[in-house]
Parts: C-alpha cells; structure tokens; sequence
C-alpha cells in the first residue's frame, strides 16, 4: 500500500511539474536572444549557435540540452539562479523546435 502511495505521489507531482515550451520560449527570448537566435526571424549573434542548431545537434539527449543550459562555457552569462522548471522549460522549447 505504501509504495502504491508513494507512485501516486510521484506521479501527481511530475504532471504538476510538466515543462511548458511557450513559457521556454518567453524566457529564451528574455534572456538568450542577446547573443542567440533563439526563433526563425529572431536577432542574435552569428558568432554563437542558434537554438534551433543547438536542438539539433542535442537531438534526442535531453541531458546535453541541460548541461548546455545549466553549465555555459566562460562566455556565456551564469545562469545558475535558474529553477528547474525554467531549465525544464528551456529544454522542452529547444526540442520543440526540433518536432
């Protein structure tokens, strides 16, 4: 019974914790498109790789696409005061572009 409650639990707080591409993008946008082109039309910087060649590259490995996000190389900003559901956030939007 207690490992029937405890799969509930896990399971109702991962539908509560689903990632949301659209709030990823509005982030993306927010914090990325200085240097990164982060949408089709978007500005950025053609010294860095944009989100969709990022996407693509990562494919299917969602743990690159957080390394990306939570560990930047030295030129990149220090993201580290992102919560894991911005960075859950920031990932669904990178795969949808992808889909």
């Amino acid at each position: 019974m207690r490992l029937l409650v405890m799969l509930a639990t896990l399971l109702l707080a991962s539908a509560a914790h689903a990632a949301d591409p659209e709030a990823g993008r509005t982030l993306a946008r927010e914090a990325c498109a200085f240097c990164h082109v982060v949408e089709d039309g978007g500005s950025g910087s053609d010294a860095v790789p944009s989100f969709p060649a990022i996407a693509r590259e990562a494919g299917d490995n969602i743990e690159a696409l957080r390394s990306f996000t939570v560990e930047p190389h030295p030129q990149m900003p220090q993201f580290a005061d992102l919560s894991e559901t911005q960075v859950d956030n920031l990932i669904a939007y990178m795969r949808s572009l992808t889909e």
